[in-house]
């Protein structure tokens, strides 16, 4: 039937939603804009694009678009180029995929130990007589102690799991 067509459309836009959503969070730790990591999350996936087909699946006006693809390629982060088959412009990544993600897990990984140091300071002001017997003390310092042993873990997990760029670039590749 013609609706099992719309409802196949709405679900893979909703899982690409979903995709989206997680490069949002992981631009977030490179320290973007929700703006920048939304259009950079869409080339990803797409690999080509035009602001067009960005005006669509962001929201964004054509010259929100348009200023935002201007800061990545004056970052270096994208490339422009044209559609050999008309006249409209084409954006890609300038760096592969595998590599963005490397970098990624490098933010983030630094993220965690940013937290952890934090959590180290409070624990720190927690410790003085006149913080430490206060109401709710207790509970503040408890909390914070399974922060970091769920920090501690994770970070371990990371370095289990990591990977230098060039093995995860060659791990793409071969798939």
């Amino acid at each position: 039937m013609w609706y099992e067509h719309l409802n196949a459309e709405a679900e893979l836009r909703a899982i690409e939603k979903r995709l989206v959503e997680i490069i949002v969070n992981l631009g977030y730790f490179k320290g973007r804009s929700r703006r920048t990591s939304e259009i950079l999350a869409y080339l990803c996936i797409h690999k080509r694009v035009n602001q067009k087909m960005l005006r669509k699946a962001t929201g964004y006006s054509l010259g929100t678009v348009s200023n935002t693809l201007k800061e990545l390629r004056q970052l270096g982060l994208i490339r422009e180029g044209r559609d050999p088959e008309g006249r409209e412009r084409l954006y890609e990544l300038a760096v592969p995929l595998s590599q963005q993600l490397a970098h990624y897990s490098t933010a983030l990984n630094r993220y965690f130990h940013e937290w952890n140091d934090f959590l180290k300071q409070l624990e720190n002001q927690l410790c003085r007589d006149r913080i430490a017997r206060k109401k709710g003390a207790e509970e503040i310092r408890h909390f914070i102690s399974k922060m970091r042993a769920v920090i501690s873990v994770t970070v371990n997990a990371m370095h289990r799991l990591q990977f230098t760029p060039s093995e995860i670039q060659q791990e793409v590749a071969d798939k």
